[in-house]
């Protein structure tokens, strides 16, 4: 039998499928506590590392707590009609994950409707509460989350994350010694992998796990974990995200926000190509990712923010009202031809309400879906931090929701009203997008001088301003000879042009 050496990845492959290669020692299985968060509206809490078994002991859980409604001998739909409105029972999850295959078994106790009590365990969904952990394994079981929507929509997505829990994906493994394996050990344990994989992969439909965040999954190394931290990851993988502040007054550009973070979940399941303002996982959790210096930021603003026609009467707090906004009222190549409306209690419902997701999205292109309060922020907005900045209460028009922030080494150049050049320096800029709770949306850069002397940019869709003057964009003679990314701003007031380079140096 040849041996060979076998990488800690491999080896964890078999893991992922409930296999082993070491005697590594045994982890106690998962605990099956009844109730749990009652604001999530959780009738049992999984708790701890999922291993070999505990699906049956997950079916035996929730049979103990259900009981058998539909033969008389339980209460639990009487007592579930009595909280009100569109409930949604919940599964929360606690757990640093474990065996992808047990945590399958699991997945399909909520979504395969065999059994007594199937349709119902079919309508119950998953959270995530307040300081939980739920990574590797546990995420998955926690996207089989769903209720029954009793129309041609079927099935759908009912998971929710507490802004301040955490919630982790990544490819399957174990941390485990290297050592010397047979060729067959090895060949078996790629084998195993891949048919796990593949089994995830048989129950996307099922459990409507998109592809987006299958392939985010498998790309992140088992020794890493991909935690959710925006609002536009969590809008495009249909997770509603809760214990987050609303805004004090909605405006257009909540409803513009809206927009952006349906694009992405939208895209890949319809095969329609629309330029989108970015990426919203991955690296692009970062506004400013694939953009250079002072440019797309303008350009978003300006194509989004400022377009659109709106329509909101929410009243005061606790009322019903409605919403309605148009992104384009005539479609635009460039725009994002979008429409979103609201009908209902403001603030929305809470997740013990049911659907948290009241927002519905539809593009011209005739693609729609419903997002939750969540979605009134930029994509990019980290809900960790805006939770812990503004509790759960009302954002005041004028408080900061969110910023993002980078640095660069630049060339800045300054031009007189006859268009010659008189200084040509290397500089620092720091660019600074900001939301605020009135729905608008600013970026400022900053550029320091070798002498400590600064030139501001300003930028919020109506136009550039330099140094607090309106500023347009001129032609200068030779500029794109020093560089092909140079951008221009002539000052209104003083008449000369400042110019830099969008490229960082």
């Amino acid at each position: 039998m040849t041996n060979c050496h076998f990488s800690r990845f491999a080896a964890g492959l078999l893991t992922a499928a409930g296999l082993s290669l070491t005697q590594a020692p045994p982890l106690s299985a998962a605990q099956f506590l009844d109730g749990g968060d009652a604001d999530l509206g959780c009738i049992l809490t999984v708790q701890g590392p999922i291993r070999s078994g505990d699906a049956d002991g997950f079916r035996a859980a929730l049979d103990r707590v259900v009981g058998n409604p539909y033969a008389g001998e339980s209460d639990f739909l009487d007592r579930w009609d009595q909280v009100g409105g569109l409930a949604v029972p919940r599964i929360c999850l606690d757990s640093p994950g474990g065996s992808l295959a047990e945590a399958l078994k699991m997945a399909d106790v909520l979504t395969d409707q065999t059994g007594d009590n199937g349709y119902l365990y079919s309508a119950i969904g998953t959270a995530v509460p307040r300081d939980a952990t739920c990574h590797s394994a546990c995420a998955v079981l926690f996207m089989a989350g769903g209720t029954q929507s009793e129309s041609s929509g079927g099935r759908l997505p009912n998971r929710v994350l507490h802004a301040q829990g955490s919630l982790g994906f990544h490819a399957p493994g174990l941390d485990i010694a290297d050592g010397n394996y047979s060729a067959e050990a090895v060949d078996r344990a790629f084998a195993i992998a891949v048919r796990s994989i593949g089994e995830l992969s048989d129950r996307q439909s099922q459990m409507r796990f998109p592809a987006t965040l299958m392939n985010r999954m498998v790309a992140t190394p088992p020794q890493d974990m991909y935690v959710l931290q925006t609002v536009g990851e969590a809008s495009q993988w249909m997770i509603d995200v809760v214990g987050l502040p609303y805004p004090a007054k909605v405006s257009r550009g909540h409803f513009v926000n809206a927009c952006l973070n349906a694009q992405p979940g939208l895209r890949p399941s319809t095969g329609y190509y629309q330029t989108y303002a970015t990426r919203h996982d991955g690296p692009g959790r970062s506004f400013f990712s694939g953009r250079r210096l002072g440019d797309y930021s303008e350009s978003v603003l300006a194509r989004h923010y400022t377009r659109g026609e709106a329509e909101i009467d929410l009243g005061t707090s606790g009322d019903f009202g409605d919403a309605r906004f148009v992104s384009d009222p005539e479609p635009a190549e460039d725009g994002l031809n979008c429409e979103v409306s609201f009908g209902g209690r403001w603030p929305m419902d809470t997740p013990m309400r049911g659907n948290t997701r009241r927002l519905s999205i539809s593009f011209a292109h005739g693609d729609a879906m419903a997002l939750d309060q969540a979605a009134l922020y930029p994509p990019w907005t980290r809900f960790a931090e805006l939770a812990a900045r503004h509790g759960t209460g009302a954002v005041p028009a004028d408080a900061t929701v969110w910023t993002d922030r980078r640095s660069l080494e630049t060339r800045c150049l300054v031009y007189n009203s006859a268009d010659r050049k008189t200084d040509d320096d290397p500089c620092d800029a720091v660019e600074t997008a900001r939301f605020t709770g009135d729905g608008t949306m600013q970026v400022t850069v900053e550029f320091t001088w070798p002498s400590g002397a600064s030139t501001v940019v300003q930028m919020d869709g109506t136009g550039p301003r330099i140094n607090g003057s309106r500023a347009t964009k001129p032609y200068i003679e030779g500029v794109f000879d020093i560089s092909d990314h140079m951008q221009c701003l002539r000052n209104s007031g003083s008449g000369n042009a400042f110019c830099f380079d969008m490229r960082a140096y």
